[in-house]
């Protein structure tokens, strides 16, 4: 996450996140943390110098917080919006008539017999 997304984030999520005794940059931090990565609470906890309690209560914090703020993150284009979007993307890519793309993940598997080089991914096991 670029810098500036960052400080975004933080300005709309300041208002409805309690600072008691965590800042709020730590708040989310943590929690994108949790989020984005395959470790337990305990690990990120100590990684951000919390308690696991602490880290589980703010956790909750920030997702009542991104509830609120949803809206205003995450939204489908209007018809006009649209329309420039599908034009930017057929510029762009030659894809016609793409509204919005998301980012895939591999989902490992043993892999068929025959042809399982088709199978292999960019990591190097075989995937769907």
């Amino acid at each position: 996450m670029e810098k500036a997304t960052f400080e975004t984030l933080l300005q709309l999520l300041q208002p409805h996140l309690p600072t008691r005794t965590v800042s709020i940059e730590k708040k989310v931090l943590s929690h994108l943390w949790f989020l984005g990565n395959k470790e337990s609470f305990r690990s990120v906890a100590d990684r951000f110098n919390l308690s696991k309690g602490t880290l589980h209560a703010t956790f909750f914090e920030v997702c009542e917080a991104l509830k609120v703020v949803r809206p205003q993150i995450i939204y489908w284009p209007n018809r006009n919006e649209q329309a420039r979007i599908v034009e930017g993307f057929l510029n762009r890519t030659g894809f016609p008539g793409v509204v919005d793309c998301i980012d895939g993940f591999y989902i490992p598997i043993p892999g068929p017999s025959e042809h399982r080089a088709d199978y292999i991914c960019r990591k190097g096991f075989p995937c769907i």
